[in-house]
């Protein structure tokens, strides 16, 4: 018997075969924020050696509780909390009834494959996956299509970025053959405001001409396995990872 002999035999379903890309929105800006940091924070997991618990704040606690008042209010009627009150008029837009066929949904994950096609969100052949807050579809003129209006609920500081928008509508329009436009909003929810992008079929190659260049700088790195540390502005201050020689809190 030789030594080749006794090597495991990797192959699909191999608990040690390489898993396959998959990426989200927050995982490639997590990544080029700091591709380090992401390794330690969102590759490795609890238990493996070099994993770091990332920080969790009172922001995005409260983040994580509006998201969950929210989905219960517009699918269920449930009550908004006393904290959450000054959301009650956006919720009465939200489930305002513009047409009797309108269909709302939310929370809703999904997930495509390399070739643009609906998978299940934690089938082998994913790619990408997605969260989308809340979803609205409505009957457009022509019969048989539809509008879409995807809504993304951000706790945090306006940003002048749309990037997330319109990888949603690309993801929307690659799932549902009948929607014929997409308007997607980021609802900041703490300045009472919104900011919107409206997208036709039209306008998704150009959405993917932007992102394919960045994810496969990202997978790359995966195969590569190289994880440089890239100094940024969270580097001083809020960065979990001690050991890494940008870090302003690591051991001298």
């Amino acid at each position: 018997m030789t030594f080749r002999a006794n090597l495991p035999i990797v192959g699909v379903g191999s608990t040690l075969a390489p898993k396959p890309f998959t990426w989200s929105y927050s995982n490639l800006v997590s990544w080029e924020l700091c591709p380090k940091k992401h390794w330690h924070t969102r590759v490795k997991k609890q238990g493996e050696v070099g994993y770091v618990e990332d920080q969790k704040t009172p922001e995005l606690d409260r983040g994580d509780a509006l998201h969950k008042a929210m989905y219960s209010a517009v699918v269920s009627g449930t009550k908004l909390p006393t904290q959450f009150m000054y959301m009650q008029p956006w919720l009465t837009t939200l489930t305002s009834v513009n047409d009797p066929l309108q269909i709302i949904q939310c929370e809703l994950k999904y997930a495509i494959t390399r070739d643009y096609k609906s998978t299940g969100y934690f089938d082998k052949n994913v790619w990408l996956r997605i969260v989308i807050d809340y979803l609205k579809l409505t009957p457009a003129s022509k019969q048989g299509t539809f509008l879409a209006h995807a809504v993304d609920y951000k706790t945090g500081k306006p940003k002048d970025d749309s990037f997330q928008l319109a990888l949603y509508a690309a993801v929307i329009f690659s799932l549902y053959k009948d929607v014929v436009g997409v308007r997607c909003d980021y609802l900041w929810t703490e300045y009472n405001d919104t900011s919107h992008q409206i997208y036709t079929r039209a306008d998704i190659p150009e959405v993917w001409d932007e992102f394919i260049p960045r994810v496969t700088a990202m997978e790359t790195s995966f195969k590569d396995n190289k994880f440089p540390a890239t100094p940024n502005r969270l580097c001083r201050e809020y960065c979990p990872v001690r050991t890494c020689e940008h870090n302003g809190k690591r051991p001298k």
